[in-house]
């Protein structure tokens, strides 16, 4: 079914845009007012780069994290890691969420966990398709974002926001002004738990995967 939008002129936002689909109602979840906060409430978004300047006083390895490395809230953590990248990277920190903006139909979405057992040796860096989402009060977890922007409902709306016919992103406005209900809030530190409980538990199959492929291989050789 076609849907058609009417906007004022005085309406449009910054920068004149004309874009259909920044206008698609579908954009926004329908609840009530009183029943959720904006999500910016909860997380900010963090913008720390890392740039090809950094890397002469890199003390660490990298661990590069692209956008094919992460679905449906777990992050590859297997890969080599590196001392070199090709362009500017985005630093994320344990506790950060990430969310490739390119192509929601992806579920391109993770906690950052431990992905490493010595990460103090090591720099995590991801795509700049991401958006890192970082807690605004430290001492409470915001894991629980990646069942809710997993769900059927955020990720319609993700759909229905974004622009450009080659390369479809969503907006950060989008992202940060989504709404979540508050019996969710409520519920924040179980459903966070549950996130890092399980996060936990792929990366030990992950690691004990690993150990078995390697483990296989000496057979071959």
């Amino acid at each position: 079914m076609a849907i058609s939008t009417t906007i004022q002129v005085s309406n449009l936002d910054n920068g004149f845009i004309l874009s259909a689909e920044r206008y698609h109602p579908g954009r926004n979840i329908t609840i009530k007012a009183s029943e959720y906060i904006p999500l910016n409430k909860v997380a900010k978004i963090s913008n720390e780069l890392f740039s090809k300047k950094n890397l002469k006083n890199l003390q660490s390895k990298l661990y590069l994290i692209n956008t094919g490395d992460v679905v449906d809230g777990k992050i590859i953590g297997n890969k080599p890691l590196t001392n070199n990248i090709n362009s500017t990277k985005k630093i994320i920190k344990q506790g950060d969420i990430i969310i490739s903006r390119l192509r929601p139909y992806l579920r391109q979405v993770a906690y950052v966990d431990n992905i490493h057992e010595n990460m103090d040796e090591i720099t995590n860096v991801c795509s700049t398709e991401f958006y890192v989402l970082s807690p605004i009060d430290t001492k409470e977890s915001i894991a629980f974002l990646v069942p809710y922007l997993l769900s059927p409902q955020v990720q319609q709306v993700l759909s229905n926001a974004v622009e450009g016919s080659q390369h479809p992103r969503f907006n950060e406005d989008v992202l940060m002004s989504l709404n979540i209900p508050v019996h969710l809030i409520n519920e924040q530190d179980s459903i966070s738990n549950g996130v890092i409980n399980a996060t936990k538990k792929y990366r030990e199959y992950e690691r004990k995967s690993s150990a078995l492929i390697h483990s296989v291989s000496c057979y071959l050789r």
